[in-house]
């Protein structure tokens, strides 16, 4: 990647930087993603002092959580890959 950069312009150079910096976000927020989806209700619960009530409104906030950050990955995805086709807009 070295010498295909040296060939280039400073522009050039900038969007090839920018770009793989946006692949590099995107790939970060996959894996955020994953994880968030990979998270087990029951390992983050304490059953052993809980009534039912209190587990059933522990689950709803857990699942409730895991959208959110699920929310915000997507919209931080969302955000990169507009970045990306602007990127790729000027290029052309």
């Amino acid at each position: 990647m070295v010498e295909i950069t040296a060939e280039l312009g400073p522009r050039k150079q900038r969007r090839q930087r920018k770009g793989a910096d946006y692949g590099g976000k995107t790939c970060e927020k996959a894996e955020q993603i994953h994880a968030v989806v990979e998270e087990n209700f029951t390992e983050n619960a304490d059953h052993s002092a809980a009534d039912v009530k209190n587990v059933e409104e522990f689950r709803t906030d857990f699942i409730r959580r895991q959208g959110d950050k699920l929310v915000a990955c997507l919209g931080d995805i969302l955000s990169t890959l507009n970045q990306f086709s602007e990127l790729v807009q000027e290029c052309e």
